[in-house]
């Protein structure tokens, strides 16, 4: 039986690791192995000051219209916008959603304003950097009313033979009448565990096409949910996986 969450990193106590076939949703991934106690928690910006490679890395900004941000999640410019939205779409009875909330992460932050249209896509990289390592990342992306936007994501391992847990959190939030693709790719290395809560909210008369595809890492589990939630909302999710 895969053990509890770690005492001492702010995840209530109730909430356990899931069993092999012992929670629907869970019934093919095994994760008895798994023991997070033996990983250390990392996050971009402190370990970044220690002189550890960066975690995490966005394009320049310069260039896009006006309003679009494309940036740090935890950047105090955006908070008010950041904080209406995050959270907004998972739950926190998921322990391992709850270890993202409550350990230090690295992430991005996505907005496109009403009616902005951009006409080349976005790209985000996420590098887990240090072996033996537990990264929790987050991804917040929200297109308002009308806006439309391209946007790829990787998640990637410092070394071929890293051995990390990779933790993802992934929001998208669709406004009414917007058209987002997301492409998330992951090529973390076999020895690594992934685990990700990805959601989305398709607002009326929107359109998400979501493509996931995975060159690496097997070990874990990562759960894709769409919600529409108005008249004439789409949503098309495709997915392949092959090993390194």
């Amino acid at each position: 039986m895969a053990s509890a969450a770690p005492a001492g990193v702010g995840v209530p106590a109730e909430l356990e690791l899931p069993t092999f076939k012992g929670r629907p949703g869970w019934e093919f991934t095994d994760i008895s192995g798994l023991d997070l106690a033996a990983y250390e928690r990392v996050g971009g910006e402190a370990d970044g000051a220690a002189g550890v490679e960066a975690l995490w890395s966005i394009p320049e900004a310069g260039g896009l219209p006006e309003g679009v941000i494309v940036g740090a999640l935890d950047d105090p410019e955006h908070q008010e916008l950041v904080q209406r939205h995050l959270g907004s779409l998972v739950s926190d009875d998921d322990v391992f959603v709850a270890l993202n909330d409550a350990g230090v992460r690295a992430g991005a932050f996505v907005f496109v304003p009403r009616n902005v249209v951009l006409e080349e896509p976005i790209s985000l990289t996420s590098v887990q950097a240090r072996t033996g390592t537990l990264l929790n990342q987050r991804t917040l992306v929200v297109l308002e009313e009308g806006a439309q936007a391209e946007v790829w994501e990787q998640f990637l391992s410092g070394s071929g033979d890293l051995d990390g847990v990779f933790n993802t959190v992934t929001e998208l939030v669709v406004g009414q009448g917007g058209r987002l693709r997301y492409v998330c790719g992951q090529g973390l290395s076999e020895k690594s565990w992934i685990f990700g809560a990805q959601r989305a909210e398709v607002g009326r008369d929107a359109a998400l096409d979501w493509v996931a595809l995975g060159f690496g890492s097997a070990r874990g589990h990562v759960r894709m949910e769409t919600r529409l939630v108005g008249e004439g909302a789409e949503a098309r999710v495709t997915g392949a996986y092959a090993s390194h």
